[in-house]
């Protein structure tokens, strides 16, 4: 049986890798350094 706190800290780190992949690009576009 699955460790739902485990699940669930996994969850949090996708969450923020994709919280501060998504801030990246975000902030690259701003600047003009990316293609859109």
């Amino acid at each position: 049986m699955p460790d739902h706190r485990q699940i669930g800290e996994d969850a949090v780190d996708v969450g923020l890798a994709a919280v501060l992949l998504f801030g990246r690009l975000v902030h690259a576009r701003q600047h003009g350094s990316v293609l859109p």
